[in-house]
C-alpha cells in the first residue's frame, strides 16, 4: 500500500529503531504486565463475587459445575497475585496453562445446550478419581505374589472395588474403543481447542487478540518447558531478562483468559442482561491494563503512543469496573 503521507513508512528503521532494553526496562514491562493481575483480582472482589451471590433459586447441575470453573480461575488468579519474581516462572507458567484448558471447558460447557457436555465432565471426574485408585490396587498386585494394599490405602482400595463396574460401563457408553480417555471429550485438548474457537467465533480474538487454536500453536506448547520437571528446554542459555519477559507474558495470557472466563460466566448466568453497560464495562477494563502495562515501561513507548495514552485516559476516565448492582435473578426455572 502506497504512503500517501509522504513521510517515513512503518519499518523505516530510522523512524523506528530497535528497542534496546537493561535489567531495569525489563523488570518494568514485567512489573506492568503484572499490574493486569491486580486488577484482574479487583474485578474478581468487586464484580464477579458480588453477582455470584446476587443469585438466587435453585442452580442446575450445569451452574453449579460453570461455578466449579470459576472458582478454579478465582483460585488461579489469586495465586499468581502472590507470584511476583522472575524466580516464580514455573508457578505462572503453570497458572497460564491450566487457563488455557479451563478456558476451553467453559466454552464447551456454556456452549452445549443439552447435558452431554455436562455429562462427560462429571463422569470424567470419576473416571480420575477411579483411575487413580486402580493404579494403587494394580500395583500390588504385580507383586510376585501379589501383596495386600497397605493399610494407609485401604480407603483407595475400597473406592475401587466400589466404583470398578460404573466407572468401566461409564467409559464404554461415552468413550468407545477409548481404554484410557485423557479428556471429558474423548479427544485431545487442540481438537477441543478448535471446537471452542467455532463455538463462540471472533469473541475469543476480540478479548485475547488471537484465537484459541492460534495461541496452543505459538505460546502453550512452550509452557510445557516451564512445567515438566524433564529437561531444561525452557532455561538452556536464556538470559534472566528473557525470562523476566517470559513471566510477563504469562501475566498478560493469564489475565486475558480469566477476562474471558468471566465473561461466559456472566453470560451462562444472564447476568449481562441486567447490565448493558457490561460490554463496555470489559472495555474500559481491558484499556485500564493496558493504561497500566504503559505507564510502568515508558521504554517500550513507540511513536504516537503518548497520544494514544492521553486518548485511552480521556475516553475511559470511569472505574475499570463498576460495583455490582443489584440484579433480577433471569435464569429460567
Amino acid at each position: 500500500m502506497a504512503n500517501k503521507s509522504n513521510g517515513p513508512i512503518a519499518d523505516d528503521p530510522i523512524e523506528n529503531p530497535q528497542i534496546q532494553l537493561n535489567a531495569d526496562d525489563v523488570w518494568n514491562a514485567a512489573d506492568g504486565m503484572f499490574a493486569s493481575v491486580t486488577l484482574v483480582h479487583d474485578y474478581i472482589e468487586k464484580r464477579m463475587d458480588p453477582s455470584i451471590v446476587m443469585l438466587i433459586g435453585d442452580r442446575t447441575p450445569k451452574e453449579n459445575y460453570v461455578l466449579g470453573l470459576y472458582y478454579l480461575v478465582k483460585g488461579w488468579m489469586q495465586t499468581l497475585k502472590k507470584l511476583n519474581e522472575p524466580k516464580d516462572i514455573q508457578a505462572i507458567m503453570t497458572c497460564t496453562r491450566s487457563m488455557v484448558e479451563i478456558t476451553v471447558d467453559l466454552i464447551h460447557l456454556h456452549k452445549d445446550e443439552t447435558a452431554e457436555t455436562l455429562t462427560r465432565m462429571v463422569e470424567f471426574d470419576r473416571w480420575q478419581k477411579y483411575r487413580s485408585a486402580r493404579a494403587v490396587v494394580t500395583f500390588y498386585g504385580r507383586f510376585d505374589p501379589p501383596q495386600a494394599v497397605p493399610d494407609k490405602y485401604q480407603e483407595l482400595e475400597d473406592y475401587f472395588r466400589k466404583n470398578q463396574a460404573g466407572a468401566e460401563r461409564a467409559r464404554r457408553e461415552l468413550w468407545p474403543n477409548i481404554n484410557n480417555p485423557q479428556r471429558w471429550s474423548g479427544k485431545n485438548l487442540l481438537d477441543d481447542v478448535k471446537t471452542a474457537d467455532k463455538l463462540l467465533g471472533h469473541h475469543i480474538e476480540q478479548e485475547t487478540g488471537s484465537s484459541l487454536e492460534e495461541f496452543y500453536e505459538t505460546e502453550y506448547r512452550k509452557l510445557h518447558w516451564y512445567v515438566h520437571g524433564s529437561g531444561l528446554s525452557g532455561y538452556w542459555n536464556i538470559s534472566a531478562d528473557a525470562l523476566s519477559l517470559m513471566c510477563a507474558m504469562g501475566f498478560w495470557w493469564s489475565c486475558d483468559l480469566a477476562m474471558l472466563c468471566f465473561q461466559v460466566i456472566l453470560t451462562e448466568f444472564k447476568i449481562t442482561k441486567a447490565d448493558e453497560e457490561l460490554h463496555n464495562e470489559w472495555a474500559r477494563h481491558r484499556a485500564a491494563r493496558g493504561i497500566a502495562f504503559l505507564e510502568r515501561a515508558p521504554k517500550l513507548h513507540s511513536p504516537g503512543t503518548a497520544q494514544a495514552l492521553d486518548a485511552a485516559r480521556a475516553e475511559f476516565a470511569g472505574p475499570a469496573f463498576v460495583e455490582a448492582k443489584p440484579i433480577e435473578d433471569d435464569r429460567d426455572r
